[in-house]
């Protein structure tokens, strides 16, 4: 929770004229910031899809059978790191007449995708395809993508959301490797999110492994990269 609290905010938010108008924080930021930011086109989220998820959380239907009194936990914690790191990384935005000195978000390319928009790919089963986000745009580097680092993971929730505690699920996709970084395997067992089974560098193969008797043909598996 550090990076909602005053010691981090004072030294990334707290920065220029318009960082100083930002409220000190009495325990920590928020209120309605996590709904207004479902909103936001980063890739992640579709306003119209709220249980997708994205840097608010996801979103779902509330009915009799949920027990409110101990059901406390907060999807957006997944991504408050980056969230957050992007909030401070566009406040440096307002330090500089030239926005080319700050750092800025990649334009990430994957399969020729350049847009905001969810990718919807159709694998049959025992099918596998290719995620290929090397020509992904390096914006302060451009020609060179050395300075990125890919991660591709299975997020199991907005496609199951009653399987939350099934994490036998992810057994059903098979991620591999194509572009590992160099001195690595290109793989990690749980990223600083608390995704596992991250894949790690710009290209990955993507195996349909679901039973072909399975009817799971209303479901959308979904991979974050």
């Amino acid at each position: 929770m550090t990076k909602v609290q005053d010691d981090w905010l004072t030294t990334n938010i707290h920065v220029g004229p318009l960082g100083t108008e930002y409220p000190l924080i009495k325990f920590g930021m928020g209120g309605d910031s996590p709904s207004f930011m479902g909103l936001i086109s980063n890739g992640l989220s579709n306003p119209e899809k709220p249980g997708w998820g994205g840097w608010g959380g996801r979103y779902n239907r509330i009915t009799w059978a949920h027990d409110l009194s101990s059901e406390c936990g907060v999807s957006p914690d997944t991504v408050r790191d980056a969230s957050q790191d992007d909030f401070a990384a566009r406040m440096q935005w307002t330090l500089h007449q030239d926005c080319g000195a700050a750092t800025h978000t990649p334009l990430v390319d994957v399969d020729g995708s350049v847009g905001l928009e969810a990718l919807h790919i159709v694998v049959p089963p025992k099918a596998s395809t290719t995620l290929d986000a090397s020509q992904t745009v390096d914006l302060d580097n451009p020609g060179d993508i050395e300075q990125l680092e890919f991660e591709c993971f299975f997020y199991l929730e907005p496609g199951f959301p009653q399987a939350t505690g099934d994490k036998k699920m992810a057994e059903y996709l098979g991620l591999e490797p194509l572009s590992p970084p160099r001195g690595t395997d290109g793989r990690l067992s749980r990223n600083e999110a608390g995704f596992g089974k991250v894949i790690l560098g710009p290209k990955v193969s993507v195996t349909n492994l679901v039973p072909e008797e399975w009817d799971l043909r209303s479901r959308e598996w979904h991979i974050i990269l």
